[in-house]
């Protein structure tokens, strides 16, 4: 399951740009296997991210996840054709920023209670003291 959809894509992007940057063969449509593509980089590369913290795939993303979701999708799209502006650059820029925060618990995605830890990952550090070899009383004098 991928994080958006092409309607996702269409609230940042027109149809006629989607076309332009998926149509390979030139069929005036939208390649649907290249945007699948697309969509599974992007899945993979969130992922990726929040997966050191989290589990994933994410299964019921919030909307701080398909926002970022769709920033890179476009961001790769239209890099395709090489036509990203530097505003898409930015989003994309800004969207990868916020997904090494929330991969290193410097933030978090607005519905916390949708990410559950990831179970095979240590979340905390286990620390045992061994007894102290010198004291006070066995130094004494140095």
């Amino acid at each position: 399951m991928a994080y958006i959809d092409e309607t996702d894509l269409l609230t940042r992007m027109t149809e006629t740009e989607l076309v332009q940057c998926t149509n390979d063969d030139g069929t005036g449509d939208v390649d649907a296997d290249v945007l699948a593509g697309i969509l599974t980089e992007t899945d993979a590369l969130v992922d990726s991210y929040v997966g050191v913290r989290h589990g994933v795939p994410i299964e019921s993303p919030s909307n701080l996840t398909k926002d970022i979701a769709k920033s890179i999708a476009v961001y790769k799209l239209l890099s395709r054709r090489g036509l990203a502006p530097e505003h898409v650059e930015k989003n994309y820029d800004d969207a990868i920023r916020l997904l090494r925060r929330i991969g290193e618990g410097k933030a978090a995605f607005s519905d916390a209670a949708l990410l559950q830890p990831h179970g095979s990952r240590v979340t905390g550090v286990r620390t045992e003291a061994k007894p102290r070899v010198f004291n006070d009383d066995d130094m004494e004098g140095f």
